[in-house]
């Protein structure tokens, strides 16, 4: 409790608690008294961490980027292995992202241009570091960059229509871009 009884609930909580409104949601269930009951505070103790409801919206379209993004590549990077094995382990590790919270946020930036650019350079990051990997197994250049946008649309795609990713599956497609051409 904070010098005025109030529970003031880390940033970090309403960031998390704001995802989760995102995901169920879309944006528009994003605010701050649906945040405040939630967590069961005051929505005063909100403004302890925000400016006002487009702060956290930032905060969240910040965050999604980070999680959606940089971990995955992170993760994959951690796990180490050949172009080849580090196609096949970002294919299995994605396999498992939450794709409410992709689709509410691709969702808000058909509706909002600041997020689309932001949606856009997300794809744009992950089609980079596909295409370098397909690189590093050795297509060239030109080739490595129209199969990494398809694959990159096709986890999009798989992901807005709201299909479980098959392992087996996405096996079968490391193993088809893996092989070298010629």
């Amino acid at each position: 409790m904070t010098d005025a009884g109030k529970d003031r609930r880390g940033r970090e909580t309403w960031i998390e608690a704001g995802l989760a409104l995102l995901a169920e949601g879309g944006v528009a269930a994003v605010g701050v008294e649906p945040l405040a009951a939630r967590l069961g505070v005051t929505k005063g103790s909100f403004y302890w961490h925000f400016r006002n409801r487009a702060a956290l919206l930032e905060a969240l379209c910040g965050e999604w980027v980070d999680r959606s993004t940089e971990t995955f590549i992170a993760r994959v990077e951690q796990l180490g292995g050949t172009p080849s094995e580090r196609l096949r382990n970002l294919l299995l590790v994605t396999a498992d992202a939450p794709k409410p919270l992709e689709r509410a946020v691709r969702a808000w930036a058909a509706t909002d241009a600041d997020v689309a650019a932001r949606v856009a350079a997300v794809d744009a990051r992950r089609t980079t570091f596909v295409t370098g990997l397909l690189v590093g197994i050795g297509h060239g250049a030109d080739e490595a960059a129209a199969l990494s946008r398809l694959l990159v649309c096709f986890v999009v795609g798989e992901t807005m229509r709201g299909l479980t990713a098959d392992p087996g599956h996405r096996e079968i497609y490391a193993h088809l871009l893996s092989k070298p051409p010629g």
